[in-house]
C-alpha cells in the first residue's frame, strides 16, 4: 500500500475551499433566516401590543365613566379582557367583579391566521415565528381633588337681597324671594312666612331715637314705670329702657319665636343693636319683623358678633337651628339654609357621594381618589383648610355641610390664599406616604359668578398654579351641580403596565 506523504495536494486544498465555503454560506443563511424571523416576531409582537393598549385603554375610559366599553375591537383570534383592581403598591392586577378600576386585555396571534396567503416558497426561506402572546393592563387613575370654596359675603347675598326686597314690599313678593326665603324661615323655627311687621315705634308713634329721647313718649307719668324714662337718667338708661319697651310691645308679639329669648336680661343689649342696626340702615321707614331681623343676622354671618354674642344664624351660637336633608342617601346636618351656599355645600356634598361611589369597596388607598376642602375665609384673603386629603369620604362630606359664609359685612374673598394653601395640600401629598401613587392633582375653585379669578385684586401670584376648574355660582342649581358631577365623571386613564 502506497501512502500519500508531503503537502496537500491542489485538489485537497479546492476541496477543503468548497466545504468552508458551503459551511460558511449555511451559516449565513441560516443567521439571514434567523434575522427575518426575529423582525418578524418584533413586527408581529408590536401590532399585537398596539392593539391590547388601545383596547385595554378603551375599557378603563369605560369604567371611568361608568359606561360600557366603546373603543377599538380586538381583531385578533385569541384574546382575553380581565377586569380587576390595580395595586399601586405592588404594582399587580388582581382580577376581581366588583368595582373594578382596571383592565387587563391579553392578545394572541394565531399561527393559521399567519400561514394565510403564505406562498410555498416563503414558507422555506423564512418559517413563521413561534405563537406571540402580549398583554397590557390600564387603570382609572386616581386624583387628589382641592376644592377651594368661596365663603365671603357673595354667599349670602341671595337670601340678603330676597329678605331686603321682603322687607320693603311685603305686600308683592316675588317668587324666587319667596321660594328663596321659605326655606331659611322653616330652619329658623318662624311660625308663618313672611310673618306680620310694623314700624318700629309704631305703638307710640316714634322713632327709636324718639322713644330713647329724655322727653320721649316714654317720660310722660302714665308710662309704666318699668319703661319711664326719669328726668337725670343717662342715655344708657334711657335706651335700655326703650328697649324693653319695643322689646315687650312689639318684638314678643311680631316675633315670638325669635332667639336669643329676649325677656332674658343678658339679650337686652343683643336686641338693642338689633333695633339700632334697623334704625340705621332704614331710618323712618325702619320695620320690626322677621325680615328685618334676618337681615340684621345675615350681615353678620358665621363670626361677626353682636354684643358679645354670634346670631343664631351662626353656626357657633347656641341657638343655631341645624336640621336634617338627605344627601346621597344619608342625612346630613346643615346650619340654616343661605344661599347661594346652601345649593353650592349640597352640590359639593352629592359629588363626593358619587366619587365615594366610583370607588366602590377598594381597600388600597393608593388606588382611591382623594379630597380636600379648603375655604375662603374671614378676615378678607384669609384662607382654612376644612378638611385635609382624605379617602373618608364621609368625613369630607360632613365638612361640605358645615361650610357657611361669613356674612355679607365683609368684603368678598380673594382666590390667590386659597389657591396656594391648596397647592401646599397637593404638594405635601406628592411627596408624603402616598406620593408614590402617581395620583392626578386638580385643584377646582367654587366661588361666585362674579369673582374674576385671574383678576380680583391683582393678577394671580407667578408661584401660584391657576385652576385646574372654576365652578361659577349664582347660575342656578342645576349647572352647580352638573359642572360639580362632569369634574367627578372625568376620571383620567392610564397603561400602567
Amino acid at each position: 500500500m502506497n501512502w500519500r506523504t508531503g503537502k496537500p495536494t491542489r485538489q485537497d486544498r479546492r476541496a477543503s475551499a468548497v466545504a468552508s465555503t458551503m459551511l460558511i454560506l449555511a451559516l449565513s443563511l441560516g443567521g439571514v433566516l434567523a434575522l427575518v424571523r426575529m423582525v418578524q416576531t418584533i413586527g408581529i409582537r408590536a401590532g399585537l401590543q398596539d392593539e391590547a393598549d388601545e383596547t385595554a385603554l378603551a375599557v378603563a375610559a369605560a369604567l371611568a365613566r361608568q359606561s360600557e366599553p366603546e373603543g377599538p375591537r380586538l381583531s385578533a383570534t385569541a384574546a382575553e379582557v380581565a377586569l380587576g383592581r390595580w395595586d399601586a403598591a405592588r404594582r399587580r392586577f388582581v382580577a376581581a367583579s366588583s368595582s373594578p378600576n382596571a383592565v387587563e386585555v391579553t392578545v394572541r396571534g394565531s399561527q393559521a391566521a399567519r400561514e394565510v396567503g403564505r406562498g410555498w416558497l416563503s414558507r422555506i426561506v423564512s418559517p413563521p415565528p413561534a405563537a406571540t402572546a402580549t398583554s397590557a393592563v390600564a387603570a382609572v387613575r386616581p386624583r387628589d381633588i382641592v376644592f377651594v370654596v368661596d365663603l365671603s359675603s357673595a354667599m349670602a347675598a341671595e337670601s340678603l337681597a330676597a329678605a331686603e326686597r321682603l322687607q320693603s314690599r311685603q305686600d308683592s313678593i316675588q317668587a324666587n324671594d319667596a321660594a328663596i326665603l321659605r326655606g331659611l324661615y322653616q330652619d329658623m323655627g318662624y311660625e308663618s312666612f313672611p310673618g306680620p311687621d310694623e314700624p318700629l315705634g309704631a305703638p307710640w308713634g316714634a322713632s327709636w331715637d324718639a322713644l330713647a329721647a329724655g322727653d320721649g313718649p316714654l317720660s310722660h307719668a302714665a308710662v309704666p314705670a318699668k319703661y319711664r324714662i326719669e328726668p337725670g337718667d343717662p342715655i344708657s338708661v334711657r335706651r335700655e329702657k326703650a328697649c324693653s319697651a319695643v322689646i315687650d310691645h312689639q318684638i314678643l308679639r311680631l316675633m315670638p319665636r325669635a332667639m336669643p329669648d329676649p325677656q332674658r336680661p343678658e339679650n337686652r343689649r343683643y336686641w338693642a343693636a338689633y333695633l339700632d342696626d334697623l334704625s340705621g340702615s332704614k331710618g323712618s321707614g325702619a320695620k320690626i319683623g322677621y325680615a328685618s331681623y334676618l337681615c340684621f343676622m345675615l350681615r353678620r354671618g358665621r363670626i361677626e358678633q353682636a354684643q358679645g354674642q354670634y346670631v343664631p344664624l351662626s353656626q357657633h351660637s347656641r341657638h343655631c337651628p341645624w336640621h336634617l336633608e338627605q344627601v346621597g342617601g344619608d342625612s346630613l346636618r346643615f346650619p340654616p339654609r343661605v344661599e347661594p351656599m346652601h345649593q353650592v355645600r349640597r352640590a359639593l356634598a352629592e359629588a363626593i357621594c358619587s366619587l365615594a361611589k366610583r370607588n366602590g369597596s377598594a381597600d388600597d388607598p393608593a388606588s382611591r381618589d382623594r379630597v380636600a376642602i379648603v375655604s375662603l375665609d374671614w378676615p378678607s384673603g384669609a384662607a382654612r383648610v376644612q378638611q385635609t386629603l382624605t379617602s373618608d369620604y364621609g368625613s369630607a362630606v360632613r365638612a361640605c355641610a358645615r361650610l357657611q359664609p361669613v356674612g355679607v359685612s365683609g368684603p368678598s374673598s380673594q382666590p390667590q390664599p386659597g389657591l396656594r394653601l391648596a397647592d401646599q395640600l397637593l404638594r405635601e401629598a406628592s411627596g408624603g406616604m402616598y406620593g408614590w401613587r402617581g395620583a392626578e392633582k386638580m385643584l377646582v375653585l367654587v366661588t361666585s359668578a362674579s369673582t374674576d379669578c385671574a383678576r380680583g385684586d391683582g393678577p394671580l401670584q407667578a408661584e401660584t398654579p391657576p385652576p385646574d376648574h372654576v365652578v361659577c355660582i349664582g347660575q342656578g342649581d342645576a349647572q352647580v351641580r352638573g359642572a360639580l358631577e362632569r369634574i367627578i365623571n372625568a376620571a383620567p386613564v392610564a397603561l400602567v403596565r
